[in-house]
């Protein structure tokens, strides 16, 4: 199907247009089509499938380049052509995310092998009925030939009562159709057959290579970007909250306010300092909320440390920020909010799911 047969909308609803407005307004997640936002939702553009005449024009607007008014075109559009809707998926939870485009991926898998047993299945016709005068085929063999057509193409969930993609319509019909040998009008028909046959093949192969493009080159390296980002929070988090309860909390600036203040207050300055900026390495939920606020109480410990002062040490203490820096970066699950989110989507899949 060409893009000429296409027709391009987009939800008119309020909730899908905020989530527009977020998707367009996040940051490309390592150069890929997933977007992430300031708070570490994660945001896919998706594009769905509709069957021809299904989709309401109250609900979406055209994006198809308008040459007349939106609500002429709509009309024609939506009853002659079939039409592919937008839509903006947010995920609250890198982990959700991950587990979305294993399931798109493994469902890319299912749509090729549909299309390949269109093609492995007309080539055979074809061949057959190249190698077979029609009139000489026996009718009962060419049924035959049909039955058994239907059975491979239900095996791989091509049921013509249950698939709702017009492509996948037409490819089951013409197939179905050209392995019985014969026309509209139950008259046998070499030419009809073949060209019914290889309209089938054009349609697989045209299926195949939208799964592969628009799916396959799509979503692979969005699983990747996931994977690396929910790696890189991880480590980034386990790696500061070890630094935080080794070296950090016993400081002896941190856990004496009454300590006098000497020159190498300096190298633990520096030292929150680049803790501070490996937290902006955290970009996706669920961590990047935990890890934004570990840094800010090493901002806030950090600006009173520089004034190298004993009133600003006792300050420290006495606003709580280390306390702060504690029950929010400590790797003890029982203390600290890094060990608890760690240990809570220390799995992709969980073992149990509900």
């Amino acid at each position: 199907m060409g893009k000429e047969d296409k027709y391009f909308v987009e939800r008119r609803n309020v909730s899908s247009q905020e989530k527009l407005k977020r998707f367009m307004k996040a940051e490309p997640l390592y150069g890929t089509a997933a977007r992430v936002g300031a708070d570490g939702n994660i945001l896919i553009m998706r594009w769905r499938e509709g069957k021809r005449g299904t989709i309401n024009s109250e609900d979406y607007s055209s994006l198809t380049k308008r040459q007349r008014p939106d609500s002429a075109q709509m009309r024609q559009g939506l009853k002659s052509k079939s039409v592919s809707s937008s839509e903006v998926v947010e995920f609250d939870n890198v982990e959700a995310a991950i587990r979305s485009v294993c399931y798109i991926l493994e469902g890319q898998q299912h749509e090729e092998r549909q299309a390949e047993v269109i093609l492995q299945r007309t080539r055979y016709l074809i061949d057959f009925f190249q190698e077979h005068e029609l009139s000489k085929v026996p009718l009962e063999q060419r049924r035959a030939l049909q039955e058994e057509t239907i059975a491979m193409l239900s095996d791989v969930g091509l049921d013509p009562e249950s698939v709702e993609l017009e492509v996948k319509m037409l490819m089951i019909f013409w197939t179905v159709k050209g392995s019985l040998g014969q026309d509209t009008r139950n008259r046998d028909n070499e030419m009809i057959t073949e060209q019914a046959l290889r309209a089938a093949q054009r349609r697989a192969r045209q299926r195949k290579q939208a799964v592969l493009g628009n799916i396959t080159l799509k979503y692979t390296p969005i699983g990747g970007a996931f994977a690396l980002a929910r790696t890189t929070a991880r480590e980034t988090m386990f790696e500061v909250g070890d630094e935080v309860d080794r070296r950090l909390l016993p400081n002896v600036y941190l856990d004496n306010p009454e300590i006098p203040v000497w020159k190498d207050i300096d190298h633990t300055i520096k030292k929150i300092d680049a803790l501070s900026e490996m937290l902006e390495d955290v970009l996706v939920m669920p961590y990047r909320p935990i890890a934004l606020m570990g840094k800010g109480y090493l901002e806030q410990t950090k600006f009173l440390l520089e004034r190298r002062t004993s009133a600003a040490l006792s300050e420290l203490h006495e606003r709580g920020f280390v306390q702060g820096i504690r029950q929010t970066m400590s790797l003890d699950p029982e203390i600290g909010d890094f060990g608890r989110t760690l240990l809570k989507n220390a799995y992709v899949y969980p073992e149990n799911p509900s």
